[in-house]
């Protein structure tokens, strides 16, 4: 599984400048992530922006007062070449579609069309590939919202939901005001291979209804119910996500607790997303049981 975040993206673009054509008067994005890919690039090179359709239209995005000059003071019938931009390439259709819709509404113009990440099979779909990322990949701005989730696991406490806090098991009115009133953190919006929960069996029909009201689906929901102290409970639940996935034919997990992910890695021997204080990948081979 490979992964680039936010700032892999960002220190792509950056390394990848002495590539990029000096003579285009207008960076075009096709929304949405290559949007952010091209604000990137049309920000290091001072050059203006448009998203596909708004470019189609003839609208250019209005740049700030701080980075004003001449350069920018243009509109759209008036570029003759731009740089087209999307934030990966794997079918080409979206690049395809691009292309389609810049040759009708700009005959005469150039377009140079550019991913961030291609892999080595669909390189050739774009003029600039700036890095070749193969398959499966996962990336940071759409992690949750990817077909993977589909063959994933995913932790109920810390990533979906913020993570159970100054709240115990037994503490039954308490514990179930948390359930109704907790606040989502991650929202996947692909159908999720299986959902896990420290919750226990008890509390299923609450979570299944917090769940719905969210419009999360899911093949499985698994709860387990770990009767363990407050010191041992977070390895002990570690155990229990790493055998599960282990023993699934899941292909990631999605985690909110560092120590827990390395663990889950270690035990499962597949790679695990982390959403703690940023998204990380964390390999098998870099982890351990001990979570250092």
């Amino acid at each position: 599984m490979q992964f680039r975040s936010m700032g892999d993206l960002s220190r792509t673009i950056l390394n990848s400048m002495s590539v990029m054509p000096r003579d285009i008067d207008l960076v075009v994005g096709i929304p949405r992530s290559g949007l952010m890919a091209a604000s990137l690039i049309a920000t290091h090179m001072n050059l203006p922006l448009a998203d596909l359709q708004g470019f189609c239209d003839g609208r250019l995005l209005q740049s700030g007062n701080t980075r004003r000059w001449r350069g920018l003071q243009i509109n759209a019938s008036s570029v003759s070449k731009v740089l087209v931009v999307d934030d990966s390439v794997r079918t080409g259709k979206s690049i395809g579609q691009a292309k389609e819709a810049i040759s009708l509404h700009y005959p005469d113009l150039e377009a140079i069309y550019c991913a961030i990440y291609a892999t080595s099979a669909s390189r050739h779909q774009v003029d600039l590939a700036l890095e070749i990322v193969a398959l499966p990949r996962i990336f940071e701005w759409n992690a949750l919202h990817n077909p993977t989730i589909q063959r994933s696991c995913v932790s109920m406490e810390g990533v979906i939901c913020e993570a159970v806090e100054d709240v115990h098991f037994g503490e039954e009115d308490k514990y179930l005001e948390f359930l109704r009133s907790a606040k989502p953190r991650h929202v996947p919006t692909q159908h999720v291979g299986a959902i896990l929960s420290m919750l226990p069996e008890r509390y299923r029909e609450v979570t299944v209804l917090w769940l719905g009201q969210l419009g999360i689906t899911y093949d499985r929901l698994v709860m387990f119910d770990p009767e363990t102290d407050a010191k041992e409970h977070a390895d002990v639940c570690a155990k229990l996500k790493g055998t599960f996935y282990k023993n699934s034919n899941l292909e990631l997990f999605v985690e909110g607790h560092r120590k827990q992910a390395t663990q889950i890695a270690a035990i499962s021997g597949k790679p695990v997303l982390c959403v703690d204080n940023g998204m990380r990948l964390v390999a098998p081979a870099h982890a351990s049981l001990s979570g250092d």
